[in-house]
């Protein structure tokens, strides 16, 4: 899908029915037993205060034992109250010239940090959960979100944030176009237990209500 060790640009919009106790994917990346990036909702401490936050997230090796985080949060808390229901365009951005991770929220920077390298995953594009390797063990699906995702789009340049770009690709590009050369995977979670895996056509996320 992506090479996640050179520069590349995530871009999504994202709609929160509600909001879990925990982290939440949008859009990840996955490895061997860790997903690369992971773009969406991560539960973390920002300016002393501990909740859920956007974020993007990434973890420096393919591995159960000994890996380390760099993670990206906008400040605001997500709450049910203030933020369920509200679509929010996030973009996710490595560049790997200024050795940067970045961070966009309605199109304006909410953080940037010092990333000198990243992994490459070979794996598949996810949407809607990412995957995660507890120590010693080969690794789940995890990170469910719960509402729409729409225009999802990347490309493999680190762009300024406020969109994807020019040349970015989209899913429905990969779905019509690529189907013998890209796999993209949509988890489902009834009920919190991971039961199928779906080859997810452009059709079925465009279904969804868009935002404006």
């Amino acid at each position: 899908m992506l090479r996640t060790d050179q520069s590349f640009t995530v871009s999504v919009w994202a709609q929160a029915e509600h909001f879990e106790d925990g982290n939440s994917a949008v859009v990840s990346q996955r490895g061997t037993k860790q997903g690369a990036f992971h773009l969406g909702v991560r539960k973390s401490t920002i300016n002393g205060v501990t909740g859920l936050h956007w974020a993007m997230a990434t973890i420096d090796k393919d591995a159960d034992i000994g890996e380390n985080w760099t993670v990206l949060g906008a400040a605001p808390l997500l709450t049910d109250d203030s933020d369920a229901g509200e679509w929010t365009h996030l973009v996710g951005v490595y560049d790997t010239a200024a050795k940067e991770l970045r961070l966009y929220v309605n199109g304006a920077l909410a953080g940037s940090a010092p990333l000198s390298s990243m992994w490459n995953a070979t794996g598949v594009l996810s949407v809607g959960a990412a995957y995660w390797a507890a120590d010693t063990t080969s690794g789940a699906w995890s990170d469910p979100w719960f509402g729409g995702i729409a225009r999802t789009s990347f490309v493999t340049a680190a762009s300024a944030g406020t969109c994807c770009c020019n040349g970015a690709v989209t899913l429905h590009d990969l779905a019509t176009s690529l189907p013998t050369m890209i796999s993209i995977v949509m988890v489902a979670f009834p009920d919190r237990a991971l039961t199928d895996r779906i080859h997810v056509p452009w059709s079925y996320m465009a279904n969804a209500a868009s935002p404006t």
